[in-house]
Order: structure tokens, then sequence, then C-alpha cells
């Protein structure tokens, strides 16, 4: 019967004395203390590799804690069950990460992104971490960082209020790791999947109309939004296609987009909710979003890229844009598909044209033989959605000018 290792507490450390020879004081799981005549207590993980026995040295206590200790055991158990050909223990000093601290792996990150980046996009992902990570943690060695710190430094921004700037420097945290894993094989990520507290989820996707969603429109141009991000969220709008859809869009779907009088975004069944083929006409005003999406990357890849690991937007990135810019209960992305049947049916559409463009279909034998159904009738629909939006968008900018007239005036 396998022997019950009592795991260690803080207090157990402190009262362990030096002796005349060293001996060991097990955590479990392979860790343990090795307490030395001189009164160093060195922490010590025994892991097994092939047939051999094998020792990894994880530093010192108190430098290294008790719960540090333990995380730094678990990365390497980990990394024996992720990766069982590769020694944990095995030193990789003429890999290029190793011995780095997180600042120099985030800009040797940084480098390697900022080719597929607009100049100012790379210098705001740069500001951000001098900003906000590399007080906290940019000193630690890559391999010891431990997930507290990590949480510890998100915590702290998320507690100033800014929840979508904590998320991003959350995301941007994960993806130097896994870029360095490219380097440092064993390295395990410790970024925490929960060290922050997400935006309660809308109910019932809440929707503005009318004026209100002429007032987010504004807002959604005239915000403090990364420019990828708000050009996402408004192909989004004008589209009426859902998150997914818009975050993993591609150059090679759409065509003729600087002749908007026949541009379509072609979705393969694959990319779709039914898993049926879906074409989108897209209007002037999505053509414009898609011109200026150009300007961006060139036209290569995914049309809205972000930093996410396949390098699209995260999947709450445009969610929390809209609580950013105080939207948070009133407004969500699937919303927009709400708002776009709402009017749309009140002004009078045909309902089968209606569902066409949100991809619906009672019959799905006759969609999967015909997706591009009413392709002619959704394209006037759709411009029609796109004009009406700019109509709200124009009425929201004369109301804000003329409040700010009104309270001059007092």
């Amino acid at each position: 019967m396998p022997k019950i290792v009592k795991p260690l507490t803080a207090d157990d450390i402190k009262s362990f004395k030096p002796k005349s020879k060293p001996y060991k004081k097990a955590d479990g799981g392979g860790l343990y203390l090795l307490v030395t005549p001189s009164g160093a207590r060195l922490w010590r993980f025994d892991y097994r590799f092939g047939e051999a026995r094998k020792t990894l040295a994880l530093g010192s206590h108190p430098a290294l804690s008790l719960d540090e200790a333990r995380e730094q055991r678990e990365r390497a158990r980990s990394a024996l069950r992720e990766k069982p050909s590769r020694d944990p223990g095995a030193k990789a000093a003429d890999a290029p990460m190793a011995g780095k601290t997180f600042r120099e792996a985030a800009h040797d990150w940084l480098s390697a992104k900022a080719s597929g980046w607009t100049p100012d996009y790379a210098l705001q992902v740069g500001n951000r971490m001098q900003r906000d990570l590399f007080p906290e943690i940019g000193d630690r060695p890559l391999e010891a960082l431990t997930k507290g710190e990590i949480k510890a430094a998100l915590v702290k921004v998320q507690a100033r209020g800014v929840a979508d700037t904590a998320h991003r420097l959350k995301q941007y945290t994960s993806a130097i790791f896994e870029h360095a894993t490219d380097s440092i094989p064993t390295l395990i990520n410790p970024t925490p999947k929960h060290a922050l507290n997400a935006p309660p989820k809308a109910r019932h996707n809440p929707t503005l109309h009318g004026p209100a969603f002429g007032a987010f429109l504004h807002k959604l141009e005239t915000g403090d939004l990364e420019r990828i991000t708000m050009l996402a969220l408004k192909f989004a709008v004008l589209t009426v296609a859902r998150t997914k859809e818009v975050r993993y869009a591609t150059w090679d779907e759409v065509s003729d987009w600087k002749r908007p009088a026949k541009a379509l975004w072609r979705l393969d069944a694959k990319r779709m909710k039914k898993e049926r083929p879906h074409v989108v006409p897209l209007s002037r005003q999505a053509c414009d979003v898609l011109e200026a999406m150009h300007l961006i990357t060139g036209g290569r890849g995914l049309i809205f890229p972000g930093i996410a690991k396949d390098g699209a937007l995260s999947d709450n990135t445009l969610l929390f844009a809209v609580y950013r810019l105080g939207f948070h209960s009133k407004q969500s992305v699937h919303g927009f598909r709400s708002a776009f049947s709402t009017h749309c049916h009140e002004a009078g559409f045909n309902p089968d044209h209606i569902e066409a463009c949100l991809s619906h279909s009672k019959d799905d034998v006759r969609a999967a033989y015909n997706h591009a159904q009413y392709l002619s009738q959704r394209r006037e629909l759709l411009q029609a959605w796109a004009d009406h939006l700019d109509a709200l968008k124009k009425t929201a900018q004369q109301n804000e000018r003329f409040g700010d007239w009104a309270a001059g005036a007092a």
C-alpha cells in the first residue's frame, strides 16, 4: 500500500532545523524540501524519465514559496504528460528564450507579431504592457513566473475599472508564453484561465432600437476602441452575421468588394451554425469597412486579425468592446441580428428575405440546394438596412451637437 504523504505547511517549514546531515521533508507528488547542514532549504522534485529516476532543482525557500514550488512541480508533471519524450530537467541554454525575463520574452513576441500589425497597433500593445505588466512581472525569469504573480498583476489592472484592458493583457501574456514554447519545449503556460471576473452574460441578447441604437452607432465610431475592433463591429452590424463568422472571415471569402453592386461574402457550410453554405450581399458601407481593413492587412489571411493563438480576434473581444462603450446589459453583438429583424419586419420587408439574411430556414433541404436564394432581394434589403443605420447615426450626431449647444447657451 503506497505511503500517504501529509502535505507540508508554512509552519512546518519554519520548524525544520539544520542537522549534521542533509535530510528531506516530502510534500507529495515527488516534491520535497531538502534541508542542508548550513540551514538552506532547497526545493527538489523527483520524477521518472524513461527508466531513470531524476531530480529537478526548483529553487530555495523562502525565495520560492511553498505554493510556488507546488506550481513548479505541477508544471513539470504537466510537461511530462504532454511531452513525454522531453526531459523537463534538460538544460536549454542554447534556446533563444532560455533564461530570459518576461519583459525580454514580450519584446521577442512583439517583434515576431509586429510585421502583421500596423505600427500604431503594435505601439498600443507595447504601451499597455509597459504600463501595466512590466512594473509587476517584467523582471521575473520567464521560466520561474507563477500563476499567482500573473493573476495579481491582472487583478490590479481590473481593480482600476478597466476590465477590457485586463482581459487584453491576459491574452498578451498567454500569447507570449505560447510563443516561447517554440524555444523552450518544456515550458508550461502559467497564465491563469480564470484570473478575472468576466462581465455577466447578458440575458436574451439585449438589443437597442431606434434613436438608442443610433446613439450606440455614433459611440462606436467615436469611442476609444482599437480600429480593427471597431471595424469588425461595424461589419457585424452591417452584415448581421454571427460573431464567430465575422471573427474568422477571410479575404478569400469576399469577392468584388470594390464593386458594391456585385460584392459578395461566401461562407462555407463548415463555417455556419446550421452547417449550410451562406452568401451575404455586401452593402456599400460594408465594402467601405473592407477597404479600410485592406489598408491594414494588405488583403491577406483573416480580414479582422487579432492576437489569439489562431490569429483571430478572441471570443470576447467584440462583446467586451460593446461593454467598454458603455452599453453593458443594453446591447450585445448577437443583438444586432435582433435589431435588424425587428426593424425590417416593422418596415414591411418580406419575412422570407429577412430570414435568408439571417441564415435561417425552416426548409433545410431547399436551403441546401439554393443557398443563394433571394440574392437580389437580400442585396436590396441589406443596403436599405445600412442606409437606415447611417440615418440613425446622423440623427445621434445632430442630437449630440444640439445638446452641446444648448448646454453652452444655458
